[in-house]
């Protein structure tokens, strides 16, 4: 009888195993993810419901825009125009009020298919409101201007409460939308016109959310995301930025799942959004640096880009508490008939406490009394304190725009002050 080949039942079984072993691991790497993203607690009554209400009794969504912001091409609106456009949308700004009241959260789904519509309507709101600023304004009713102004801005504060990344951008658009007229109006102020100006700033700003809030809610939104795509890999092009071209997204996807399971993308994705927002938790209400890149190369490719967003989130923090104080020193000079000597002066009769500078590791917003007037500034993205020299970049003039050379960008260097810089 001949002998079986060692070397031939070696190799067999050899095999059986490295088919065993590669089953093994391709089940685990199939296997649906195990998912826990707690859920929104909404208030009732919601003042989301209250404002998509208002934005769909806007009139003439197009004429505002041209309004507030004219093209090239945009005919210049009138004064009586304006008061026009106001008045179609007296409905729209009552409801709009009424849900001033109330608390909000968005309460659009978790999903990669998830639109966000209503935040143009939102600008739009914030656009109204200015435009009857300014018309307050010009009629010399400066307390009802900065309470339009004030209401464009507590828009803007409630807006990213619940949403992501582009529901913080929009917010961030309402409240400059709101403080530019509202910055005008100061120097018309009574003292207690003043006061009562700060007492009401000072209450919307209370009731900001943090970055690592919205850092929060872009998790969810795309650990449910994740798992939408899991579950039907033609969804992958979403993910990839390519709505619509699932082809290649689907194939880069299946190659980098064959040797990593879906279970540990999630669970590194969740990791690196973890680290980033206890960061910013850990360094608010100051600046904490870079944002890590994920070491994933797969998360690389699908992460949003924080960096400009959390820039302008620090950016309007410092020039709502420049606002806020500018707001206090002018009712503290019709008081007084001369400036403080400090800011901390102002603490208790005027404010509650001097706002933090954003842009500085430690301190609060940064003063000099120059007898007659003031610097009020923040030390600006370089974090470095200039004794109130401005940004100041003409090269950045265009088409005979000189407040462009005073605009505040990532890389800006010089300080942001009040009354000069712009956002």
């Amino acid at each position: 009888m001949r002998r079986k080949s060692s070397v031939g039942t070696c190799c067999g079984g050899g095999c059986v195993t490295i088919v065993l072993l590669v089953l093994v691991v391709w089940l685990h790497n199939s296997a649906p993810p195990v998912v826990k993203v707690p859920p929104r607690v909404l208030p009732s009554p919601n003042a989301f419901d209250t404002f998509i209400t208002a934005t769909k009794q806007l009139v003439d969504d197009k004429k505002i825009s041209a309004a507030l912001s004219p093209s090239k091409k945009d005919v210049p609106v009138s004064l009586e125009e304006k008061r026009k456009l106001v008045e179609e949308n007296r409905q729209a700004l009552a409801t709009f009020r009424q849900g001033l009241n109330y608390e909000y959260m968005d309460v659009s789904p978790r999903s990669l298919f998830t639109q966000f519509p209503y935040l143009a309507g939102y600008r739009n709101l914030a656009r109204v409101l200015s435009l009857e600023s300014s018309i307050n304004a010009e009629e010399h009713k400066p307390a009802a201007a900065v309470n339009s102004a004030l209401d464009a801005m507590h828009l803007g504060v409630k807006v990213p409460r619940g949403t992501i990344l582009i529901g913080e951008l929009v917010g961030i658009a309402c409240e400059a939308i709101g403080r530019k007229p509202l910055q005008k109006a100061v120097d018309q102020l009574s003292a207690s016109e003043a006061k009562a100006a700060v007492n009401r700033l000072e209450k919307i700003l209370s009731e900001k959310t943090t970055f690592a809030d919205t850092l929060t809610e872009e998790k969810y939104m795309t650990i449910n995301g994740l798992v939408e795509i899991f579950r039907d890999e033609r969804n992958a092009g979403s993910l990839f930025g390519q709505t619509g071209v699932q082809d290649s997204s689907t194939m880069m996807m299946r190659a980098y799942l064959l040797l990593h399971s879906k279970q540990s993308v999630i669970n590194n994705y969740a990791a690196y959004m973890d680290e980033n927002i206890k960061m910013h938790k850990d360094a608010f209400p100051g600046p904490c640096g870079e944002m890590k890149p994920p070491k994933d190369p797969f998360l690389s490719i699908i992460c949003p880009v924080f960096s400009q967003a959390d820039f302008k989130d620090q950016e309007t923090r410092a020039f709502d508490g420049l606002l806020l104080m500018q707001l206090a020193l002018h009712a503290y000079n019709l008081d007084h008939h001369a400036y403080p000597a400090s800011l901390n002066e102002l603490v208790g009769p005027y404010v509650k406490q001097v706002p933090a500078d954003p842009f500085a590791l430690h301190g609060t917003l940064l003063y000099i009394n120059k007898g007659a007037t003031y610097v009020l500034y923040s030390v600006g993205p370089d974090g470095k304190d200039d004794r109130g020299k401005a940004i100041d970049d003409p090269s950045k003039i265009k088409d005979g725009i000189d407040r462009l050379r005073y605009y505040v960008d990532g890389q800006s260097k010089g300080d942001i002050v009040a009354g000069i810089n712009v956002q």
